[in-house]
This record gives structure tokens, sequence and C-alpha cells, in this order.
């Protein structure tokens, strides 16, 4: 199949292109499959080789102005011991005629003062140099006799094709022509580059800040062509042009792939190609980028380190993985502190019989990491659908057996019977010992080494023993999962959709036990824990310990996903942990140095930190008191306290949802509000980092924090005044009910002179008038 590429007008411009550590002008011209560089003759250009010139006699200076442009027949006899006695250079294959670049004193050539410095051979002995490469103009001049006749014509200015002759020859690769004028003594170099299945990139073999630069490397990764240009803008217009020329000749190379494919035993089809760059750990310990080639096949993802042409090469790749157990765990974009501006990248992990391997790789447009995320996530759902089961020997209570997971139908064991003393047999049914839909599953687990648990809806557990790493096996059942509510869609049922939540929320239950045991997918993270905290001069081994620990669990956790979520990639995390295991030890961290490592800004790392501290179940329940007292806040401490509860109640009666109010968010926003409306200065901006939340989020919660707080005040302030307004009358009603209670104590009776009794009219007069009396009193006061 022969792709056509679509007709697209060149460009072009003059620029700048890097050749031996300086920048040299050159006149740029895309075209539909290359990228043609002319090399300005302009003397600032100028890249000394190192020439001698020692031989230029005084009579170089004293030139015959009649020898200017003229045929020159000139008969040197040459001497049986020294030759000719000149030096050439040049030639067809460095785009330049073959100059005399040295004339050697008394010999043969000296010796007829008729040859120059700078002249051009143009015939030996009549056979025309004027096409010839440097080595075919010295056999010429070798074998030719005794007597050598040379045309000639010297070259007015002949400096600059020595000192610039095959500048463009250092970009390593394309094809290199050269216009000449040889009347006018002007040669223009010239370089073509192919840009099939080139990689093009910015900002990745040198740092550009500016934006100005595009980067072009050649397919076996050797060579790099770095073009800069005026500005930003134009760099940028200049970079998507070229891009959608290279993006066009993929398309092309796919085709001629798999039809060098097509006679290999066993051959896939290939499905997508193309330049990626990959993150690792250099030697110093820090994270470099690596440009790798990658194919995706219809089962496959295979790792190149330069684009293959060959079939030998395309069945060699120096590393791959199947797309069954191959996820897709994040695509986005990411800051680069080196550049000052954001990366695009994606990652993925595989489950291998070393255990997980993970990979970030970078891509330089939004369309790039479009498409590669979109081929990874289908890639492996239509090997799932087209695969549909796997199986492995495991034993299970003691017994040899074999789990089948099919696409379908979900788990399947079977179990040797007594008579069988082979591997069982799935065409067996009366070998079925149990079997489940994935409806049923409720939770996978395994320890890294072999076992795997499945927890299934009936409150079985069952462990299987598959005697080598389990990852792989748990990577197909997440992608034949993942391909199934793909399919179904909307149609998933709502329980089938809760068990890919469970199985992918990456929690550790108490009954499934991790086992942190030296497997290789830690090895990295130990060195980089060792690198980073030699780096901070950290030589507890407590504290050394402890942070291998948190990044392993922080691995089993949280996964890569959600740190890059957090904008928590490379080495940030690992400093976390290390900083958290200080913290927890009581040793001492040096927060600048690990700020400075981390290669986040201090927001990113205080925001990351709290949040790791969270998901690692490090932190401690903060409380409203804690944090009043804490920022120096306590007359506050109750009316917050109040104020959250009152929240909790409408927010509970509106919605009817749970949430946890116990959390440092609605804490801190309580806090907050009740401090605002009391007047009490404290720290808002570190209060606010208690929260690990957005500022927006934060400045919400808070408003309707004091909606609340303000209902509380008013009501206390209410309450108030009518007790300021009734207190007189009530004080003296007070007092006259207790001077009343005395009366009653002391028990003494009004007795008239005869010992009788007063009547009770006159006794109820008495009492009244005095109760009048008092009322009067009370309201005269008020």
């Amino acid at each position: 199949m022969v792709v056509k590429m679509a007709t697209i007008s060149p460009r072009s411009g003059s620029f700048e292109v890097y050749i031996r550590q300086q920048w040299c002008k050159v006149f740029v011209t895309l075209n539909e499959d290359n990228v043609t560089l002319a090399l300005d003759e302009n003397l600032n250009n100028s890249l000394p080789l190192n020439i001698s010139t020692e031989s230029t006699t005084s009579r170089q200076d004293q030139l015959p102005e009649s020898i200017a442009g003229q045929k020159r027949l000139v008969r040197v006899i040459k001497e049986e011991q020294n030759g000719l006695g000149i030096s050439i250079k040049g030639g067809k294959e460095n785009k330049m005629p073959i100059l005399i670049s040295k004339i050697f004193k008394g010999m043969a050539a000296d010796k007829t003062e008729k040859l120059y410095v700078g002249d051009a051979i143009l015939s030996v002995n009549g056979e025309d140099l004027r096409e010839a490469t440097h080595d075919e103009a010295v056999r010429a001049l070798k074998k030719a006799k005794k007597i050598v006749e040379l045309e000639v014509k010297y070259i007015t200015d002949f400096s600059p094709c020595f000192r610039k002759i095959s500048a463009l020859n250092e970009l390593g690769w394309g094809s290199q022509e050269a216009q000449r004028d040889v009347a006018r003594a002007n040669w223009t170099e010239t370089k073509t580059i192919p840009l099939k299945l080139c990689y093009l990139c910015r900002n990745l073999s040198m740092s550009d800040p500016e934006k100005r630069t595009v980067e072009l490397h050649s397919p076996d990764g050797k060579s790099t062509c770095i073009i800069r240009f005026p500005d930003a803008a134009i760099a940028s217009d200049w970079f998507n042009a070229i891009h959608s020329n290279v993006t066009l000749l993929l398309s092309q190379c796919i085709a001629e792939a798999n039809q060098i494919m097509s006679s290999a035993p066993n051959s896939r089809e290939i499905k997508h190609i193309g330049w990626l760059s990959e993150q690792l750990l250099n030697e110093q310990g820090s994270m470099t980028w690596k440009p790798v080639f990658i194919a995706l096949t219809d089962k496959d993802v295979l790792l190149y380190d330069t684009a293959p042409w060959s079939k030998e090469e395309w069945a060699t790749p120096f590393q791959s993985h199947p797309l069954l157990a191959t996820r897709l765990v994040h695509s986005g974009r990411l800051s680069n502190p080196a550049s000052g501006s954001d990366i695009m990248t994606f990652g993925t992990r595989c489950g291998t019989r070393n255990g997980v391997e993970t990979h970030i790789f970078r891509v330089e447009t939004q369309r790039d990491l479009a498409y590669w995320s979109r081929a990874l996530v289908q890639g492996s759902h239509g090997v799932a659908a087209i695969i549909k089961e796997v199986a492995c020997p495991v034993k299970w209570q003691g017994l040899d057996a074999r789990l089948t997971i099919h696409y379908d139908s979900g788990f399947t064991l079977h179990t040797a019977t007594p008579s069988d003393s082979q591997e069982p047999s799935t065409s067996n049914p009366s070998t079925v010992a149990w079997s489940f839909p994935y409806e049923k599953l409720r939770m996978t687990g395994d320890d890294w080494n072999r076992l795997l648990w499945l927890e299934f809806a009936d409150g079985s557990e069952q462990e299987l023993d598959l005697g080598t790493c389990p990852k792989p096996i748990v990577f197909v059942l997440h992608t034949f999962l993942s391909a199934k509510v793909n399919r179904l869609g909307l149609l998933a049922p709502c329980g089938f959709r809760c068990v890919l939540i469970n199985i992918f929320s990456r929690t550790i239950q108490s009954k499934f036990i991790y086992f942190c045991c030296g497997v290789e997918a830690w090895k990295m993270s130990s060195k980089l824990v060792k690198t980073i905290s030699e780096k901070l001069k950290i030589t507890s081994p407590t504290v050394l310990s402890k942070a291998e620990e948190l990044t392993q669990m922080l691995d089993i956790k949280v996964g890569s996903q959600a740190l890059t979520m957090l904008n928590l990639t490379g080495s940030c995390p690992v400093v976390m942990c290390l900083e958290l295991a200080a913290n927890s030890s009581g040793k001492s961290f040096n927060k600048d140095e690990g700020l400075k490592l981390s290669g986040v800004n201090k927001k990113v790392y205080t925001n990351g930190l709290k949040a790791l501290e969270s998901m690692l179940d490090l932190s401690s329940c903060v409380t409203i008191k804690d944090l009043a007292i804490q920022f120096g806040c306590t007359p506050a401490s109750e009316l917050a306290t109040k104020t959250l509860k009152s929240y909790e109640d409408d927010f509970k009666a509106k919605s009817g949802a749970e949430m946890d109010f116990l959390s440092p968010m609605f804490q801190a926003t309580a806090l907050c509000a009740a401090c605002r409306k009391l007047k009490l200065k404290i720290d808002w901006n570190k209060l606010r980092e208690v929260c690990s939340i957005k500022r927006s989020t934060y400045d919400k919660l808070v408003a309707e924090m004091e909606v609340h707080t303000m209902k509380l005040l008013e009501t206390k302030k209410v309450e108030k005044q009518k007790r300021s307004r009734g207190s007189g009358l009530l004080d003296e009603v007070e007092r006259h009910l207790k001077e009343e209670e005395n009366s009653k104590k002391q028990k003494k009776e009004d007795v008239n002179e005869q010992g009788e009794v007063d009547d009770y009219e006159v006794w109820k007069k008495r009492i009244l008038a005095s109760a009048t009396k008092a009322i009067e009193q009370g309201a005269t006061a008020t």
C-alpha cells in the first residue's frame, strides 16, 4: 500500500543552525519530506579547520593580475624522491574544486614559479578533475609520469572554501550538495535532511527557556540538527509545520514496515509508531529524558533505541510488553522546572514476572498525547476481546489447579480429580472447584511474590499460589474489566461498575497483606532514596529504612496517577517521604535543600506533603482546639466549634449526605470564620495551608461558615438584650420571694390581743398591698 502525501507548499527563511559549538546563519527550506539548509557565505560563519598556509611565499602577495580568472597550463617535472611537492584540498564529496593548499619550498612545483596556493586543478595530463573526488585527484597525480601537465585556474578568494568546507557535514546525516560558480569563486554549501523517521522535539538536548529552538534527531539517534528562530512565535509556527510533515510520513513508514514484516514468521501488524522521550534516572540520581522509538502492534508494545529499517531490526526491540498486561495510568501536563514550562506526558504500568514496570513518556503536542493515550487504551481493549481468556497453573488448598479468567464469564478454578496425575483439564466439568462472574468480585490482593487473593460477594476469600509473581495475571484481570466496562458503557450494571472501582481503588485492606520484600520493582526507588539522602546529608538508618517503606507504600497505596494529578513526579515524592520519615523519627530535615531537589515550587510542595501525609494515614486528627492553640486564637475556639456544628446540621438537613466533618478542611475554615468575626489577627495563609485545598474552594467554604457564625452572634446579642431589659423587675421579685420565704421559716403568725388569728380578708389585703408596693418600686427602678 502506498500512502500519498498531500501537496504542501514549501516555506523558507533565514535562521541559525548550531554547528561546532556556535550558531551559523543558514537559509532553511521546508519541503514535503525534507528540510534543506543552505549555509550563508557571510565570513561571520567561518569555521576554522586549521588549514596551514605557511608555504605561501613572498611572491604569493605579488600575484600577476593577468592570471586572475584565466586558465593556465603549467608543466611540472616530478622529482624521483619528492614528487610534485604540493598538497591539495577539496573534492566532489566536499562540495569544492581540487585546490592547491600548500606548495613546498625547493620542490618541483615551487621551482616552476607558476603555481600558487589557491589554484584550482582542472585537469592532470588531460584527465578532467572538475567533478573528481579527493581520492580520485590524488590517484591522478600519483599515476602521472615524470612530466605532468596541470591545467589550473586561480580562485581569487579561496580562504572561505578552506575554512567553511564540510561545515554542514557535521550534522551527520542527509545528502549534501553545492552550487558552483568558478568564475566568481562562489561556493554555496547545502544540506538536505530527510524527515522520514526523524525525531522532532524541543528543549531536549539543549535548554531553551526562550522557546526559540527546534531539534531534529536522526533516525539512528546519533546526530542532531538544532535550528534557532528569531522569536518563540516563529519557532512554534515552524515546529507545527515540520511536525505535520513528519506525521504524514509516518503513515508511509507504517505501510512499509508491515510490508517488510509480512514475510517474517509470527509477524504481527504494526498499528502505531513514533519517537517519544522516556524519563530515566541517571548516574547522578536526577531525572533525564532519553529518546526512544515505540511501535504498537496488535498485541505488544515494542521499544527501540533507533528507528528500525530492516526485518532483523524490527524483530529485535530492546524491550517489549504485552498490551494485555499494560495499563495507561496517567495522561496530562506536568510542570518542568528546568524550562519553566509545562511538558505533556503519559505513564504506563506493566505487570511482569519481576513485578511492575513503570514508564513515563514525554510527547511534544496535545495531539500526540491524545494519539498515544487512545492507541494504548484501544489496543489493550482490542487484544482483550481477541484473546478472550487466559489460564495459569496454581495451587489451591494444597491441590494442583488451573485458574481461568474469561473475558465474558469471569473466574473458574479447575482442580485435578483423584485419578488424574497430570494438570487439571478445563474440558472436564467435574473438575470445577468454583466459578464466579465478575459481578461477584469484591477485592483482589497479592504479595508481589507468588500469592493472589480473590474476595467474592459471598464472603469467600480464595488464596491461590501461582509459584511466580502474580502481577501479570492481575494486570490481565484489570484489562478485562476495563474492556468490559468500555464495551458496555452506560449499560454496564451498577454493581459491575462498583467492582471496577473497588479493584482500581488500590486501597490496602487489613485482610490483604502486602509484603514489601526486595523485588525488582523497588530497586529504582531504593536507589533514588539513597542518592537523595546523601545530598540531604541524612545518614540515620532508621530514617532511610522508614523512607524506603513509605515509597513502597506510596506505589502500592496511591499509585503514579494520583501523584501526577498532584504534580508530584520524579524525585519529589521521594524527598517528601524522606521528610515524613525524618519527622516521625524526630530527626532534623533540611527543608530548603529538599525543596530544591524536589523540582517543584513551595506551594506545590507544601500541599503535596499534606496530601501524601493524609493518603499514607500519617496525619493525626486536627481539632479546632488544636488549631486555636497553634495560631494563638483560643478565644475563637468555642465560637468556631458552634459554627461547625451549625454548618454540619444545616448540611445534613439539606442534602442528607454523609461528610467527614473532622477533616482539617472544615476545622480550619470554621476557625477562620470565627476569627474574622471576632476580629482576631492570625496568619491566614498558614491556616489555609492546613487544608491542602485550592484557594477558591477554601474561600467559598469560609464564606459559608461565616453565615453560620453571624447567625450565632446575632442570636447571642438578642438574648443579651432581653436579659438587660428585664433584669430590674426580676431582681425585685426574687428579693420579695426570699423575704417571704424567710417569714415562713420564722412561722410567726399575727395574733390579736385576744390570741385569735387575723381574719382571712384582712390578711389577704395586707399581702396584696405589699406585693403591689413591690411591683411599683420595681417599675420605677426600670
